[in-house]
């Protein structure tokens, strides 16, 4: 009996169970339905990553100046929490400098204007 190729995974379980189809074929349905669900998976994960990292993307960072500013400005204050002896702030926005500086300058790809 030749199995459909839009067959389930539960459809196909049962009739192997129930000796409709043999082992090759369950087998080559299950890995077919397996094969899509990776390829599914693997598209899924390459967009959160694209995404992940297009999080500060906005064309008003376009000019490079703009990006130099910013990044300079929470390295400035990261230093004066610094002199407070506040440490912990410290720590959070050294955290932020950092993920700007990665995703303004190396990370970067220039945006379309959205207009």
């Amino acid at each position: 009996m030749s199995v459909k190729k839009d067959l389930d995974v539960i459809t196909i379980g049962r009739a192997w169970l129930t000796g409709q189809v043999s082992d090759a074929q369950a087998i080559l349905q299950m890995a077919d339905r397996y094969r899509s669900l990776s390829a599914l998976w693997d598209q899924a994960r390459k967009g959160r990553e694209m995404a992940a990292h297009k999080t500060l993307a906005d064309p008003i960072f376009n000019p490079l100046w703009r990006r130099v500013a910013l990044t300079m400005f929470l390295c400035l204050w990261t230093g004066v929490e610094i002199w407070n002896q506040t440490y912990g702030w410290a720590a959070f926005i050294a955290a932020i400098t950092i993920y700007c500086g990665w995703n303004f300058f190396v990370l970067w790809e220039d945006v379309p204007s959205k207009e």
